[in-house]
């Protein structure tokens, strides 16, 4: 090989790893298994979890889902018992450069080493570069994805401006003053800078370049971003394991991180699933300080055939297909029912809405897809609710998805659990608008007393006790959820 060549390849790729023979990698991957294992279980979280295992002889993708499935739920807990981290430390929380507190709560620590995130390929991959000047609009306060993408930009060689959420009139002056080349945060936080620059006659044309997470990124936002000027790829990660995929060419799947083992499994048996089907997405992290072995992120994937145009070997996510958990991302941070029924009690409407908020637990069956009528399709709402609806119309669309919910129940005969809690159809009427307003609305709604159908006062009774109530449709056509294209 040429010394061109040799630098053609240093210019397409972050990594030599992105282009290796997938079976030498796989086996790289698997020959690390044990000592990791091993180095683990000197942590005592690990210790009572993988009690009994012989790290010698995990060493195969058979032998690795043998080990338990640590999901969210169980490191919340965790973590509550064995403060900050659950015992799943290998070094003192003193030890870390810095200790994060995600929506949850779920403790995270930052590592020391040059992007110890992982994040640098995938902004390579969105062509970020030496010399590039970024607006890190992540927040930058507990949650860690500002660090997360900026221990990334610093490695490329990137400069970074941390804008952080709001502040829009100063942060696209920044942009316009800096020269900022990319963008990265969230999707629709981008076009609201975009807009803004627009109406106030500000020259942004610098901006070219985008790397995005924590959001929707739908086919007709990128095309509208596209328009505009700007190239985005996204990047799916997760604040316990850093990047997992990302996006190599724009709608065609996302290329895992060639430095995690991914598994594509089933929700109720942690056992892997057969190639291209549906499954829970489960990653082995394999990192010194914090170990992460079998973690699910609780998001609903497949893995895509065939190799990736753009060159790299490793496998592809076919994208986001819903959740097999119960919580749901809302301006980029994550939320649980459980956060909403152990709020005050002098927010009566707060077990209301974590029953609307509540996802099912769903026993996908091996090879299924999620569709309308499986209980993976979470967070719904009266699909023919529109702006100016009386509560009396209110109830008549809820009652349409009553019977829709009677259809998916017949359809999905696993799930045993109650009801929503009742609402009333007042609520209903007035909470309309986007995902994210709707439930923000919602929240206000919680924080005030009952009211009862039509008559604008206060309730004298408990408001979840049956009534003159309109029950919430557990699942319909219309998701609160921020749904974002296939591709993720």
């Amino acid at each position: 090989m040429t010394a061109l060549e040799q630098r053609a390849i240093r210019d397409a790729y972050f990594s030599a790893r992105e282009i290796m023979d997938p079976q030498a990698r796989e086996a790289d991957l698997l020959g690390r298994l044990p000592d990791l294992i091993a180095h683990a279980m000197q942590a005592p979280g690990w210790r009572r979890r993988l009690d009994g295992i012989d790290p010698a002889g995990v060493t195969s993708r058979k032998t690795l889902a043998r080990l338990p499935v640590l999901r969210k739920a169980d490191l919340m807990r965790l973590q509550a018992e064995c403060p900050p981290l659950g015992g799943l430390a290998c070094v003192p929380a003193s030890a870390f450069r810095r200790l994060f507190l995600s929506p949850g709560p779920v403790a995270e620590p930052e590592g020391h080493g040059p992007d110890w995130w992982g994040t640098a390929r995938a902004l390579h991959a969105a062509g970020l570069r030496r010399g590039d000047i970024a607006i890190n609009c992540f927040s930058h306060h507990l949650t860690p994805g500002a660090r997360f993408v900026e221990s990334g930009l610093h490695a490329i060689g990137a400069a970074v401006i941390p804008g952080g959420v709001g502040n829009i009139d100063q942060q696209v002056d920044a942009i316009c003053r800096h020269g900022a080349t990319s963008y990265v945060g969230t999707p629709d936080f981008l076009k609201l800078l975009l807009d803004r620059a627009a109406e106030s006659g500000k020259n942004m044309r610098t901006l070219t370049k985008g790397f995005v997470s924590g959001g929707a990124l739908p086919s007709s936002l990128r095309a509208a971003l596209s328009a505009r000027g700007v190239s985005v790829f996204q990047g799916y990660a997760s604040a316990d394991l850093g990047l997992i995929a990302y996006e190599t060419v724009p709608d065609d799947g996302l290329v895992l991180n060639e430095e995690r083992l991914v598994e594509i499994v089933d929700p109720s048996s942690g056992a892997p699933v057969e190639p291209g089907a549906v499954g829970e997405i489960v990653v082995t992290r394999f990192d010194a300080d914090y170990p992460m072995i079998r973690l699910s992120t609780g998001d609903l994937s497949a893995f895509k055939p065939g190799p990736s145009p753009c060159g790299r070997t490793n496998q592809r996510l076919t994208g986001w297909l819903g959740r097999a958990d119960e919580s749901a991302k809302v301006r980029a941070c994550s939320s649980t029912p459980r956060r909403w029924r152990s709020s005050p009690a002098g927010f009566p409407r707060s077990r209301a809405c974590a029953s609307w908020f509540s996802a099912r637990r769903t026993k996908t069956p091996s090879g299924s897809r999620p569709n309308a009528r499986s209980p993976v399709r979470a967070w719904s709402r009266p699909s023919g609710r529109r702006s100016g609806m009386s509560p009396s119309s209110a109830a008549r669309s809820c009652s349409r998805h009553r019977a829709l919910s009677r259809r998916t129940a017949a359809a999905s005969p696993t799930r045993a659990e109650p009801r929503p809690a009742a609402v009333t159809a007042h609520h209903h009427a007035n909470t309309r608008g986007s995902g994210k307003v709707r439930l923000l609305r919602l929240m206000q709604f919680c924080a005030r007393p009952a009211f009862l159908p039509g008559t604008g006062s206060p309730a004298a009774a408990d408001p979840h006790s049956p009534g003159e109530r309109t029950a919430i449709p557990p699942f319909g056509r219309g998701s609160l959820r921020l749904r974002p294209s296939r591709s993720r």
